[in-house]
């Protein structure tokens, strides 16, 4: 998210740099510099299913940042 690093990101380096990304992701497409011909160098196989149990702790944890997020942003703003 490069509208995060700074705080003014006009909207002319944003379409610029969206622009570069497809130039570059169509370039190594068309070039295929590698000699496997997969855009990453590594797979990831699963040999086991997740369970729904596993979610939980990610939604926990999806929460607690979300409440800690908005408390420093309200705490933040009231400074």
């Amino acid at each position: 998210s490069l509208e995060e690093v700074s705080s003014y990101f006009p909207p002319q380096t944003m379409w610029r740099s969206i622009f570069c990304a497809i130039v570059a992701a169509f370039t190594i497409n068309r070039l295929d510099p590698l000699p496997f011909h997969r855009y990453v160098m590594f797979e990831v196989h699963f040999h086991h299913q997740w369970q729904l149990i596993e979610l939980i702790p990610f939604g926990f944890l999806g929460v607690l940042g979300g409440v800690i997020g908005a408390a420093f942003v309200r705490i933040n703003t009231k400074i």
